[in-house]
Formats: C-alpha cells, sequence, structure tokens
C-alpha cells in the first residue's frame, strides 16, 4: 500500500510517507500520518517532526496541514519544509 519512514538528526525526526497511487484518496494516507506521527512523538519525545515534499504535490501538503503540519520554507530545488509545531 505504501511505506513510512522517520530519520532522526539530533533534536529533529524528519518523516516521509508514500502511498502506491491505487490506494490514494481512500484515507490510507491520513491513518499512515497520523499513526507514524504517534509512534514518532512517543519514541523522540520533544523533538521537532518536519517533512519535505515537492511544490507541485498539493495533496500531500493539503494532507500534511490537515494533520497539523505548518509550511516552514520553501526550498531551491523545490521542494517545501513543514514543521509540526
Amino acid at each position: 500500500i505504501g511505506y513510512c519512514q522517520a530519520t532522526p538528526s539530533g533534536k529533529e525526526v524528519e518523516v516521509g510517507f508514500a502511498i502506491h497511487p491505487d490506494h490514494q484518496g481512500r484515507g490510507c494516507g491520513s491513518f499512515m500520518v497520523r499513526e507514524m506521527l504517534e509512534n514518532v512523538r512517543m519514541l523522540y519525545h520533544g523533538c521537532v517532526v518536519m517533512l519535505k515534499v515537492k511544490k507541485d504535490n498539493r495533496r500531500a501538503q493539503r494532507l500534511y496541514e490537515k494533520v497539523g503540519f505548518v509550511e516552514k520554507e520553501r526550498m531551491s530545488d523545490g521542494k517545501v519544509v513543514y514543521e509540526m509545531p
């Protein structure tokens, strides 16, 4: 269906997600992101959770904003950095 990953580095944890196109639009992404965030918060308590997404991936950006991520920065390589406050 997809995958998720968490990569800790100092006081930050970068997370990443991908859902196979056949399973998009069915709530799988929302479920995966919420479950991942719950686990990251337990394992890396006090760390800043962040992620990067391509600027043209509005579907993913809407999902991340819906679960509480806020845009932090737009990078020159075309990615948008989001952070969980």
